[in-house]
């Protein structure tokens, strides 16, 4: 996404000398942009999808459902209230001192990249009893300490 912007500029400085608004770059810019944003909106969609669904599977019981799925949309709620302050206040931290690459107007980007390939390594620790419906699963058998009360 950041990089579509030196497309854009290319593309401004192009129409400025020529008035032909279908040129390869106007083409490839706008292919380029619905592209990434059909990529992110279906990325974001398929997130939450399975952030419910692994919540829904560690339910202890069906009766905890509900409360776990609301809890899980407030904290998502949360969540992108605060990220967009967080990323914002970033951005323009980055884009107002004349630092380097990694801390560059590319900041925010670099960040978030290495944010999903945290959690993307984190998903392998993921146990397998994640994909079974805890509230289908047989109840433990009580040791006999618990019995004797």
């Amino acid at each position: 996404m950041p990089f579509l912007s030196i497309i854009a500029a290319h593309l401004q400085i192009r129409t400025g000398m020529d008035s032909s608004f279908m040129s390869f770059e106007f083409i490839a810019m706008w292919v380029l942009l619905m592209s990434l944003m059909t990529m992110r909106i279906t990325s974001n969609v398929m997130a939450y999808t399975s952030v419910n669904l692994i919540i829904t599977n560690m339910a202890p019981t069906r009766a905890d459902l509900g409360f776990m799925n609301g809890t899980q949309q407030l904290v998502m709620s949360v969540v992108r209230i605060f990220a967009p302050v967080v990323s914002g206040f970033l951005w323009s931290w980055s884009i107002k001192h004349s630092l380097p690459f990694p801390f560059n107007s590319h900041f925010v980007w670099m960040l978030s990249a290495l944010l999903v390939s945290i959690v993307l390594w984190q998903t392998y620790s993921i146990p397998d009893s994640v994909n079974k419906f805890a509230a289908d699963q047989p109840k433990p058998i009580a040791s006999s300490e618990e019995s004797d009360d």
